[in-house]
């Protein structure tokens, strides 16, 4: 299938959503599917198990699936309509995707609605998109396993699809839902009723434009690597091209870290333990044995052969760090453990880590900030100033440490401070803010500026000083509260949008400290915004 012919599959599809609300015309019960390791599930029912996973920052993860049973044949029009709630078994699963285990009655089924808890926001599935699913199946007494849906953003808009690279939960289960590993001795199908349409190119779409650039890292050459979803690592040569590098999954990578080895340029982590190695000689990711690890997200690695290596791993609200002195089959040792919150995603509490010149940090909202030296192997607690709460974090490649702190009182940054420190937050000097809301941390250019985004209730710009903020002088209008900064070592700034406002995601360049940006990343489909522009007049006439 031509790229044009899937630009219009998928327009398509996504303007049948806006018939959604037309398809419910009689009346509609809804009922929770039962967790079958809580209720047993009856003669009647079948268990179903399906995963999804999002290729945006729109959501965290899915909380609820709402699936709809079809009449059954010569059932008349107005006969009441059965939803039943899916609801994720595994809070904290991943940051992307989540997995749904529930008992149904016996029937065919269609899908209707998504819902994110924590943003509140809700994917309704309407009559275009139901259809490029297709319906499935529940047989009384078997296991029905779903496989991956796959969602995505296509500019502004949104489409699932199947995916043809996940098919079978029965992994997922196992190391993360090992309460429902008795269902899977049951009778397994595939539950489908059609195979996956020639139209749903989702997946595939996805894979292309992947979204986000976390754990930004300028490797030894000047390239920059960045973890992204979808198994993807994000490399950049020294003419701002961007190109994908994709390993067999579609677990979201969190971290990058380069490596010098002769057969390793770099090493990247993510959910499900997720730990790849960019093979040189072939140019791909490859897995790496991650050992004796229990069952967890990675979000960060740091280390080398002769330090040993580190890794920070979430699971539910806790993050614990291991170190092992071997990646491949790795004995790993746990040495810290932090409680950041009940929902880490969204929650309240968060985690921040970073590479140093000789070791590593992390930082949690409580205010510690623990320095980790490889030559000594020893960890030293910082804290933040007058034991405030941390708010945000922005460390620069030039070993600075930017903060805002909050007393723990006032709303949107009205009573924080910013605080910045140039030696290992062993002091820390107080930086007047241009901003009466602070939300971003001051970054520190290496060139010595100081540059701050825009307040929260402030218009989006950029302010830049350049003798330790006693003055401030403005940028630009066009940095945005949504995207981050990064200071690169030697290749200048990158903004970054992961496009969790309206599913736009792009990466920006400045090499004239902020005054000027370039976008060399992004997810806009230009063809699908023409192919909607040529719709809208069409209908005027």
């Amino acid at each position: 299938m031509s790229w044009q012919t899937l630009h219009r599959h998928f327009f398509a599809r996504a303007v049948g959503a806006a018939g959604f609300g037309a398809v419910l015309t009689a009346c509609v019960t809804v009922t929770n599917a039962p967790d079958p390791s809580k209720t047993a599930p009856t003669v009647e029912q079948g268990v179903v198990v399906i995963s999804v996973t999002g290729n945006t920052a729109q959501v965290s993860q899915f909380d609820q699936l709402t699936v709809r049973k079809l009449p059954a044949p010569g059932a008349p029009q107005t006969a009441v309509r059965e939803q039943h709630l899916l609801r994720q078994v595994s809070q904290g699963l991943a940051r992307d995707t989540s997995l749904f285990i529930g008992s149904l009655p016996e029937g065919e089924y269609t899908f209707d609605r998504m819902v994110d808890v924590d943003t509140n926001r809700a994917l309704n599935m309407g009559e275009g998109g139901r259809r490029l699913l297709g319906n499935f199946r529940v047989k009384a007494g078997a296991l029905i396993d779903l496989g991956r849906l796959v969602v995505t953003p296509v500019n502004t808009r949104v489409v699932v699809g199947r995916s043809a690279r996940v098919t079978s939960n029965a992994q997922l289960v196992k190391r993360f839902a090992r309460e429902h590993e008795q269902f899977l001795a049951r009778e397994v199908q595939g539950g489908w009723v059609d195979p996956r349409s020639t139209d749903d190119r989702v997946e595939e779409y996805a894979l292309a434009r992947p979204v986000g650039a976390d754990g930004v890292t300028e490797l030894p050459n000047g390239d920059l690597a960045a973890a992204s979803r979808l198994g993807t690592v994000l490399l950049r040569d020294g003419q701002g091209r961007w190109r994908a590098i994709r390993s067999e999954g579609l677990e979201s990578l969190l971290w990058v870290k380069a490596v010098d080895a002769p057969e390793t340029a770099l090493v990247a982590v993510g959910e499900f333990n997720t730990m790849l190695r960019l093979d040189r000689p072939s140019g791909k990711l490859l897995p790496i044995d991650t050992g004796n690890l229990p069952a967890g997200n990675l979000l960060f690695v740091a280390g080398n052969p002769e330090a040993g290596w580190f890794v920070a791993q979430q699971s539910g609200s806790d993050i614990t760090l291991y170190r092992s002195a071997a990646l491949e089959r790795g004995d790993w040792k746990p040495l810290r453990k932090e409680d950041v919150s009940r929902s880490f995603w969204s929650g309240t509490n968060s985690f921040w880590a970073w590479p140093t010149a000789s070791g590593f940090v992390y930082a949690v909202s409580q205010g510690s900030i623990w320095y980790y030296d490889f030559a000594t192997a020893r960890f030293v607690e910082r804290r933040a100033p007058n034991n405030n709460r941390l708010m945000t974090v922005a460390p620069s490649a030039n070993g600075a440490l930017g903060i805002v702190t909050s007393p723990g009182g006032g709303f949107g940054g009205i009573f924080a401070t910013m605080y910045l420190s140039r030696d290992e937050a062993a002091t820390w000097e107080e930086i007047k803010s241009p901003f009466n809301v602070k939300i971003a941390a001051p970054r520190l250019t290496q060139q010595g500026t100081l540059l701050v985004p825009g307040g929260a209730f402030d218009k989006p710009e950029l302010q830049a000083s350049k003798d330790g903020g006693k003055t401030w002088t403005k940028m630009n209008d066009a940095v945005e509260r949504s995207e981050q900064l990064v200071v690169l070592p030697t290749r200048g700034l990158l903004a970054v949008d992961a496009g969790a406002r309206f599913g736009l995601a792009r990466i920006r360049h400045s090499a004239d400290e902020g005054a000027t940006w370039r976008t060399e990343y992004s997810n806009f489909d230009r063809a699908v915004y023409e192919a909607e522009q040529k719709r809208k007049e069409s209908e005027k006439k």
